[in-house]
């Protein structure tokens, strides 16, 4: 029994985005199947094409602010590292910030 104030240790960090939310309503059972069993999905060549577009999309939105910097950090696990995206994000927004320039 769980005595007050005492956490429970997961042992996965549960991501929970948007688009996952938006799917597991849509179809529950592919939802599932996409997050259990990823080896399953096949991409038709149809999707493949707007996928392909959409990044390009993001490409040419990221170009129109000026240079792209990625700040997505990993840890050695291979999970994302937010907290030092969140560092490298609050450092360039300073200096542009100061500079009055982009950084």
């Amino acid at each position: 029994m769980r005595g007050r104030g005492q956490r429970i240790e997961r042992k996965t960090a549960m991501y929970l985005s948007k688009s996952i939310y938006v799917s597991v309503w849509n179809c529950p059972k592919g939802a599932w199947i996409n997050r259990y069993h990823p080896e399953a999905v096949t991409v038709s060549g149809d999707q493949q094409a707007r996928f392909d577009t959409g990044h390009e999309v993001g490409d040419i939105a990221q170009g129109m602010f000026g240079p792209f910097v990625d700040v997505t950090a990993y840890r050695e696990d291979g999970s994302l590292d937010k907290s030092q995206m969140i560092r490298s994000w609050t450092t360039m927004s300073w200096k542009a910030c100061t500079t009055g320039r982009k950084p």
